[in-house]
Order: structure tokens, then sequence, then C-alpha cells
């Protein structure tokens, strides 16, 4: 799958299929970024104005949900671990920079992305370009200065 914004628009295509679907209209939207849980509920951050949010299914609820990323800059989602023995335990990763405390932090889904863990310490004008799971079974972060 692949995520994009078009004409106000935030879309996302099936890579085989070209099956198009419309997640949200909003203006001026300058990043963005995706994942899908084990039962593929669409995760995806945004970012607007400066402002970075998460958009997300609530299993507690049984919705979606909208949170703001207070201090965020660079959000970017990936799944942890689509291994079966590991599904009890998986988690859709938002992983980001606070601007404020300058520290590479991350949220999860099991706890509804309410607690920031951070997890280093980062340069000033660091970006996170991306973050997915490596062939060790780890978790990754590149980035990026600017």
């Amino acid at each position: 799958w692949e995520i994009y914004y078009e004409n106000g628009k935030i879309k996302i295509k099936g890579l085989t299929t070209n099956a198009v679907h419309e997640l949200l209209e909003i203006a001026n939207v300058t990043e963005l970024s995706l994942a899908f849980d084990l039962s593929m509920n669409v995760s995806f951050t945004y970012v607007t104005n400066g402002i970075a949010y998460l958009r997300f299914y609530d299993a507690t609820t049984q919705q979606f949900a909208t949170i703001v990323l207070n201090n965020c800059r660079s959000p970017r989602l990936a799944y942890d671990d689509y291994r079966e023995m590991q599904s009890n335990i998986s988690d859709v990763i938002c992983a980001y920079i606070n601007k404020l405390t300058l520290k590479l932090c991350y949220r999860m889904s099991r706890d509804r992305f309410t607690i920031e863990y951070p997890l280093a310490d980062v340069q000033e004008n660091a970006r996170l370009i991306r973050v997915g799971m490596t062939k060790g079974l780890r978790l990754q972060f590149k980035m990026s200065l600017i």
C-alpha cells in the first residue's frame, strides 16, 4: 500500500490492485506515514500547518480516533512484528522526534498511543525518515540531518 496526498485528500492505493481509497479530506498536508495492524485496520499520521496528527482504529471504542502529537516532528509509523507467533504482543509503532526535548520517541497501539517513550537524544536538526523491522527482528530508525 502507498499513502499520498492529492487535491486536498489523503488517499491510499494498493500497489498490486491500484485500488484507491480516500481516507480524509484536509488542507495543507506536508507529511504522511501509513501502517496496518494484523486486522488490516489502517493507521496514518499527517502533518498540516506544522501540527502532527495520528489517526488510528481504537479497538477499545471500536471506532477511529484522531489525536494531536504535540511537539512532534517527522512522525513515522510501522507495524513492529508480523510473525504469527507474536500477534498477541505486536503493535503499530508511532515514532517521531520530540521538538522540545530533542529526543527520538515512540508511542504504541497497545497504549492507545497515549504514552510517550523516549529512546535517544538527537540533534536539533535531526529528522526521522523511516522506521521498520529488520531481518534481525529489531526496529530500526533511519534518520537524517536537515
